[in-house]
């Protein structure tokens, strides 16, 4: 007979954490739906802050390059393959892209060879190679004619 009556007060304390347990998650969805229904105060200055894209502009298509990287790891040597897109703050500065083509490409080169797998590879490492491309290319085409690099595709090996 004792046995049943443990059996019995094990089930009702089960059901009873169950019942807490189902009734805590449902305060806690509650609670959640009715806070995030609102528009928090850093959501609101983002987008008085941002207040949409930046304009495209114009783009020239530098192409594709292949490059050996500065690692120094064993025996084997790194490269990277990866396609560039400039963006241009006017159309003239596309036609200068286009007539320093050469200059562009071994401006761009000079940037990529000097980078190592690991400065590739992190977000800034990729950021400080976009800078350091525009710098090598504004000193081509002049002062702020480029805007922003765009790297089309990434392989490093």
């Amino acid at each position: 007979m004792m046995a049943g009556k443990v059996q019995v007060d094990i089930k009702f304390v089960v059901i009873i954490i169950s019942l807490l347990i189902m009734a805590t998650m449902g305060s806690a969805y509650t609670t959640f739906m009715f806070f995030s229904r609102g528009e928090t105060s850093a959501e609101a200055m983002s987008e008085v802050d941002e207040p949409g894209p930046k304009p495209f502009g114009y783009t020239y298509d530098a192409g594709n390059f292949t490059v050996n990287l500065s690692d120094v790891r064993g025996a084997a040597t790194r490269f990277m393959r990866t396609g560039v897109v400039l963006a241009a703050t006017e159309a003239k500065v596309i036609s200068e892209l286009e007539t320093r083509a050469p200059q562009i490409r071994d401006a761009i080169i000079s940037k990529l060879r000097g980078r190592s797998s690991a400065e590739v590879l992190s977000d800034e490492g990729m950021t400080v190679l976009k800078r350091d491309v525009i710098v090598a290319l504004d000193a081509i085409v002049g002062e702020g004619g480029i805007s922003d690099v765009y790297f089309t595709d990434l392989v490093v090996q």
